[in-house]
């Protein structure tokens, strides 16, 4: 899994975001890649310029909520 997979992930119409509970300036986003992975992605935007922070595959939990859209 590559920082590159993680940015095209980030287009996924059905991607579901949220805020991160314990950084507030950084949203988490469930998406799927072109690869056919659900992927964890966090990111920030300092000065309108989105940055990813990480990139991981998707815990079952994390899967969970992208499949149910929540």
């Amino acid at each position: 899994m590559t920082f590159e997979e993680g940015a095209v992930a980030m287009t996924d119409p059905m991607a579901v975001d949220f805020d991160d509970a314990d950084q507030p300036d950084r949203l988490i986003t469930m998406a799927i890649s072109p690869m056919n992975r659900i992927l964890c992605v966090v990111t920030t935007e300092p000065a309108s310029r989105t940055r990813i922070i990480s990139a991981r595959r998707a815990t079952n939990h994390e899967r969970r909520i992208y499949e149910e859209g929540d």
